[in-house]
C-alpha cells in the first residue's frame, strides 16, 4: 500500500467520522477517527522507521496513546484529534476533551479553535453539575477557562481581518468569557 493511499484513507475516515459526529453517532465517530490516526501512524513509520521507537516511549510515559510525531503534527491528524475532542465534549467527557486539546496544543500551540474548545470544557467543569468537584476545583477550572478564552482572543486579534468562522468563534468566546466572569457574581 502506498503512502499516498494511507493518507487518502485517513482523510476518508476523518470524513466518515465527521458524518457520524453530525448524526450523533459518537462511538462510530471515535472509531473512524481512531482508525484514521492508526493509518497516519503507519504512514509516518513507513516514511521513517525510527518514529515507531521515539514516539511510542514518550507518549506512553505521559499516559497518552502512542502517536508518531508525523501523525500528531499532520494537518489531518490535528483535525482528527480536534474532532475527537468535540465528540468528548458532546458526550460530557470534559476531562478527556481537555486532555485531547492539550495534546493538540503541544503540537500546534497557536490553534485558536482548540484553545476555545479547551476553554469551553473547562467552563463546563466550572459551572456544570459534576458532583465530584469541590468549590475550590470549580474555581480553578473557571480560571483555566478564562485564561483559555483570553489566549484565544489574543490569537484572533493578531490575525487581522477575520473570516466568517473566526468572527463567529470570536463572538462566542467573548460571550463565554463574559459568562465565566459573571458566574460567581
Amino acid at each position: 500500500m502506498s503512502s499516498f493511499t494511507k493518507e487518502d484513507q485517513a482523510l476518508q475516515l476523518k470524513d466518515e467520522g465527521n458524518k457520524a459526529l453530525r448524526e450523533g453517532r459518537w462511538g462510530d465517530a471515535l472509531m473512524s477517527y481512531s482508525n484514521g490516526l492508526k493509518l497516519l501512524n503507519e504512514l509516518a513509520i513507513d516514511n521513517d522507521p525510527l518514529e515507531a521507537v521515539t514516539s511510542s516511549a514518550a507518549e506512553v510515559s505521559l499516559g497518552r496513546p502512542a502517536l508518531t510525531s508525523g501523525a500528531r503534527k499532520s494537518p489531518v491528524g490535528i483535525a482528527i484529534r480536534s474532532n475527537m475532542a468535540m465528540v468528548y465534549m458532546k458526550t460530557k467527557m470534559e476531562f478527556e476533551a481537555i486532555d485531547m486539546c492539550t495534546q493538540i496544543l503541544d503540537d500546534d500551540p497557536g490553534n485558536a479553535k482548540i484553545i476555545a474548545r479547551r476553554g469551553k470544557s473547562n467552563h463546563t467543569l466550572a459551572t456544570g453539575k459534576n458532583k465530584h468537584l469541590t468549590v475550590a476545583e470549580r474555581k480553578v477550572y473557571a480560571k483555566y477557562a478564562e485564561d483559555d478564552y483570553l489566549l484565544c482572543l489574543d490569537i484572533l486579534s493578531r490575525k487581522g481581518e477575520l473570516d466568517r468562522a473566526s468572527s463567529k468563534m470570536k463572538k462566542e468566546v467573548e460571550e463565554d468569557l463574559h459568562a465565566i466572569r459573571t458566574t460567581d457574581e
